[in-house]
């Protein structure tokens, strides 16, 4: 199945790279796709003993997104945070509106990315240093992420230091 979803990621970011990604938009209930996607990991989280919290509105305005790929970026977002936090750890998903934008973001209590290597996180191929021997994955998660989200006409950052966990987030 891991080879199965990274064959995926690798021809899906191929497409996105030469513009035959499209997506299919449609009117999608936000919060109804973000408990969906947090439920669906929370026996992963339950198995690596994380308290996975969710913090999304009741109101949550519907938008016109794929909603097959925000699902797809939420979940990536999520399955990262899980794998780098430690046993026990924290890793929330929240939501909510700032003005024309909808901020989703997953936050955990992992070591943190130092400035150098947030600049490169989004990069295909990508890994930081010291996790490539110790964590699965060919880099191309967060890349494929940045790609549905740019085709959303939307944005994808990092906020994170050394020892104070990340919070991913991207707008719509």
């Amino acid at each position: 199945q891991q080879m199965s979803t990274r064959i995926d990621e690798l021809l899906e970011l191929a497409r996105g790279e030469t513009g035959q990604l499209k997506l299919e938009l449609v009117e999608i209930n936000l919060r109804a796709l973000l408990l969906e996607s947090a439920n669906s990991l929370a026996p992963e989280a339950k198995r690596l003993t994380h308290r996975l919290q969710i913090d999304v509105p009741a109101r949550l305005p519907s938008i016109v997104a794929d909603g097959k790929r925000v699902k797809q970026v939420v979940c990536n977002l999520l399955i990262n945070a899980m794998k780098f936090t430690p046993p026990g750890g924290h890793v929330c998903l929240r939501a909510h509106q700032e003005a024309q934008e909808i901020i989703i973001e997953v936050q955990d209590d992992g070591p943190g990315i130092n400035e150098a290597e947030q600049k490169k996180l989004f990069q295909s191929y990508y890994r930081i240093a010291p996790d490539r021997s110790r964590v699965g994955g060919l880099g191309l998660g967060l890349a494929l992420s940045k790609t549905l989200i740019d085709l959303h006409q939307g944005r994808i950052w990092v906020d994170s230091r050394e020892g104070s966990g990340s919070t991913f987030a991207f707008a719509l």
